[in-house]
């Protein structure tokens, strides 16, 4: 043991207690001067990065500006039922704190040094409850370790690198928050503080409003202060029975974090963010993503190593070992157990077991190693106060290999961001980071180009684009960029193949529906190895395979070339007819997966085609303003789901009909929508003058199980509010302007 420990006395030495007090508070300083640090590095690759915000962010990104409007309206709103309302309101808070503003770079910045900031104020939340002027430096290299995480310096989302995370994902703000309320948790529990432990449980509670996942969190810090206060009641039981303080702290601090609980979530489950339309999507899409997002086993070292990195894992090994040492030789002699400590420690294995089951499990989360960040850094701070105990009894060079194990990833780190905007990327990978920015410059630009000409001629577009690859998800992600902040002007809209609720598939009516096509440019090589293939068993392959013989098209097959990057290409549309006899060769040629099939049955039928359909149809021609005729809609089962065939025919075009939506809902008996879904009723684009009718179907999932559905209502409305009224043929509501079908005639339609 003596080359391990040392003596408790010999580390308070008269000479450790003369120290003055700068010396005392120099560790801490430098942590501050380390983050001063970090936020102007980070800021300055914020500036020079020119990616907007891809994806889920913007999402955030219209939340807090419908949340910034409402305010300036004046008006009472629920921030729960703002749209999207799949995204809660705790993301304001990270995204737009201070007021909604076009521009997104403050939003980046924020979502990267926040969640550093919450780390770090968690370790030194836990740290308070130590008196041991010798941890000073160990605490403040804690800190560096948990600010230096590779999860935290994903910036641009870049091909030759593996991001885990990017620019406006508010993963590493809930892990960072779920740290900060670990820590007040812990706290409470070493000091049966009562105020700290409210502060836990909102902090906790306030996890849900930044992402669902925050249901876990709460579950996991309330069991690990049940396991924490179990040990403690068993002790006292024992030593202490009549231990008045624990028995109050108990009963108060259980009665807490129940009520807050309890009220945060009731918040969310009777509002439009936890309801059941959007619990029925997440179900759907968990269905795609476990098809989609399955993770090998060689990956998961990947993963780790861009998230943890080797030093928080080696980090962990050394005090939980030596920990477990120390614990075992206390026991052989006199010293009091740490007994709490060691619950701790449990509680942190714990922490990470469930959080992986919910990453890969629950979540089905695969390759989205993200998910898991929140159990990542909550196990982490439940093991600070094994690593506080150890500290004073370890010796020398014990200290020195556990002061590297914190101190390297914060210099490599910190040289990285000295290095520019594109530090070497064998560096990069080797550190588990990707912070070069502005390396995508040409794609932003190209898109923005094809926007101005866009509003040359005060037109909007539909593009379709294969997303399969990040300089398609930018210029993709321009348009929607634009379309948020200037909703007034001409924009363009991307139609992807990748559906969460649908499946992945290159459907064919989608390409024709549109007006451009947004292709990668592929090399030779890889163009040469697939376009002869005639049997393409997966959605990347099928993707591929028809970008690559799109780029042999020309005006005879229907396109023509628009704009021609070095790395994408974007084709126009001049004649849809010829591209689809184009692609029905292509198609023919080749043998296909299940899933294509499924996704590209007939969108245009006629009539007779209509008439065969099997089945009994649950409402026929219906008139909605003369612009619609509703021809057939059948209803069938899926499972315990519904799924809806509907075939219309557009009578009289007028502009509106650019931007008009069938829409179907299920409703209770007072009529209040409980599902909804819709679909597109444009572009109304005919390729066969004999088949007039457009075929579109739509599914809610796993909701014939609930019992307070009565009816299906169905329209046609725009998002301005207009609504088409339909005819009196059957029974409405809203003024004529949804039609109702009982649950009951549904049901004598359903076919098993």
């Amino acid at each position: 043991m003596g080359t391990v420990f040392i003596k408790r006395r010999e580390l308070c030495s008269a000479h450790e207690a003369a120290k003055p007090a700068w010396l005392v508070w120099l560790p801490h300083v430098l942590v501050a001067c380390w983050l001063l640090y970090l936020g102007i590095s980070i800021w300055q690759h914020v500036l020079h990065s020119v990616q907007p915000p891809l994806y889920d962010p913007l999402g955030y990104m219209q939340k807090a500006m419908h949340f910034w409007q409402a305010l300036e309206r004046g008006e009472l709103f629920n921030p729960l039922n703002l749209e999207p309302t799949n995204r809660p309101p705790g993301t304001i808070l990270m995204s737009y704190p201070f007021g909604f503003t076009p521009d997104f770079h403050g939003f980046h910045f924020r979502s990267v040094f926040l969640p550093i900031l919450c780390t770090v104020a968690a370790v030194y939340i836990v740290a308070a409850t130590t008196r041991e002027r010798t941890s000073n430096w160990w605490v403040a290299a804690i800190a560096l370790l948990c600010s230096s995480l590779p999860m935290f310096y994903h910036f641009d989302y870049i091909e030759s690198m593996y991001n885990t995370t990017g620019w406006g994902l508010v993963d590493n703000f809930q892990a960072g928050i779920a740290a900060m309320a670990t820590a007040a948790t812990v706290r409470s529990l070493m000091t049966r503080s009562l105020l700290w432990l409210l502060f836990g449980a909102l902090l906790a509670a306030f996890t849900l409003l930044i992402k669902p996942s925050g249901l876990m969190i709460m579950a996991l810090m309330g069991l690990i202060w049940i396991m924490f206060v179990a040990l403690e009641w068993f002790r006292a039981s024992k030593h202490n029975p009549h231990d008045s303080s624990l028995r109050a702290y108990v009963f108060k601090g259980g009665s807490s974090i129940l009520i807050i609980y309890i009220c945060i979530t009731a918040l969310c489950v009777f509002s439009g963010y936890l309801s059941k339309s959007n619990f029925a999507y997440a179900q759907q899409a968990l269905k795609v993503m476990r098809d989609m997002l399955q993770l090998p086993f060689q990956q998961i070292p990947i993963l780790f190593h861009n998230s943890s990195g080797e030093a928080l894992p080696l980090w962990v090994i050394w005090v939980g070992m030596l920990f477990m040492y120390r614990f075992l030789t206390a026991r052989e002699g006199d010293e009091p157990l740490p007994v709490g400590v060691l619950g701790l420690l449990v509680g942190s294995l714990f922490v990470w077991s469930l959080g992986a089951w919910y990453w890969l499990v629950a979540q089905a989360g695969g390759s989205q190693i993200r998910y898991f960040y929140p159990f990542m850094l909550m196990g982490v701070v439940c093991m600070i106060p094994s690593a506080l105990y150890i500290w004073p009894q370890v010796n020398r060079i014990i200290r020195k290999i556990l002061m590297a194990i914190c101190f390297l990833p914060a210099l490599n780190i910190g040289w990285l961001l000295a290095a520019g905007d594109s530090p070497s990327i064998t560096w990069q990978k080797k550190a588990g980071v990707s912070i070069s920015v502005g390396i995508d410059r040409e794609e932003v630009r190209q898109a923005y180009t094809f926007l101005h000409e866009l509003r040359k001629v005060k037109k909007d577009a539909k593009v379709y684009s294969f997303s399969n690859g990040v300089p398609l998800y930018i210029f993709e992600n321009v348009g929607t960029y634009e379309e948020i902040i200037h909703p007034e002007l001409p924009v363009f809209r991307s139609v992807i193949p990748q559906d969460w609720v649908r499946g992945f598939a290159v459907r064919v009516d989608e390409i024709l529906s549109c007006d451009y096509i947004l292709i990668r440019k592929v090399g030779s090589s890889d163009a040469g190895g697939l376009l002869p293939l005639k049997k393409l068993d997966s959605f990347g392959a099928e993707s591929l395979a028809f970008q690559i013989w799109l780029s042999t098209l020309n005006a005879q097959s229907g396109v023509e070339t628009v704009s021609d990057g070095q790395v994408l290409r974007l084709l126009r549309i001049i004649d849809r007819n010829a591209l689809n006899h184009a692609i029905d060769t292509f198609v023919s040629a080749r043998s296909w997966r299940a899933e294509f099939l499924e996704a590209n049955r007939p969108v245009w039928w006629s009539a007779e085609e209509v008439s065969a359909y099997p089945g009994v149809f649950a409402a026929e021609e219906i008139d909605f303003g003369g612009i619609y005729k509703l021809h057939a809609l059948s209803i069938s089962r899926t499972s315990d789901g519904v799924k809806i065939d509907v075939w219309w025919e557009e009578l009289r075009h007028e502009e509106a009909n650019n931007q008009r939506y069938l829409f179907f809902h299920l409703v209770d008996k007072s009529g209040k929508i409980i599902y909804n879904q819709q679909i597109e009723l444009f572009p109304y684009k005919l390729l066969d003058a004999e088949k007039r009718w457009r075929h579109g179907e739509t599914t809610f999932n796993d909701v014939l199980s609930d019992g307070n559905l009565t009816s299906l209502a169905f329209g046609i409305y725009q998002p301005s509010g207009q609504f088409l009224l339909a005819d009196k043929k059957m029974l409405t509501d809203w003024e004529g302007r949804r039609v109702l079908v009982p649950l009951s005639a549904i049901s004598d339609t359903v076919r098993k």
